[in-house]
């Protein structure tokens, strides 16, 4: 079974992985868990009418919301497994540490 909170990441990221509007959102959900199930609309609903633009593409703060809704626990009961996970892409940042850059293999083409 699937804890929880994994859940509730699963479904704030497949929620923010796309357009913010709620068809395309309703399929992400249908693709991360493999069914349509009447609770993924009544979840759609919810998000769009508490969030109008996504949340800063924020995963926790989303994660955090769809967890205390009341009807999560309905959607927690149903037990459906995640078929897939949205990640979201990665973010180059600035090193805190002084290390000098990696060092790229510059290969030249077969001859």
């Amino acid at each position: 079974m699937t804890p929880t909170d994994v859940l509730a990441r699963a479904l704030a990221a497949a929620l923010l992985d796309g357009p913010w509007e709620a068809t395309p959102m309703l399929e992400r959900l249908r693709v991360a868990f493999g069914t349509d199930r009447p609770s993924m609309r009544t979840l759609t609903r919810a998000i769009r009418t508490r969030f109008a633009t996504p949340p800063s593409r924020d995963l926790h703060e989303l994660a955090g919301w769809i967890y205390s809704m009341r009807s999560f626990g309905d959607f927690a009961r149903e037990r459906l497994p995640i078929l897939g996970y949205a990640l979201p892409p990665p973010e180059m940042t600035e090193s805190p540490w002084r290390v000098p850059p990696l060092a790229r293999r510059v290969s030249s083409p077969p001859t």
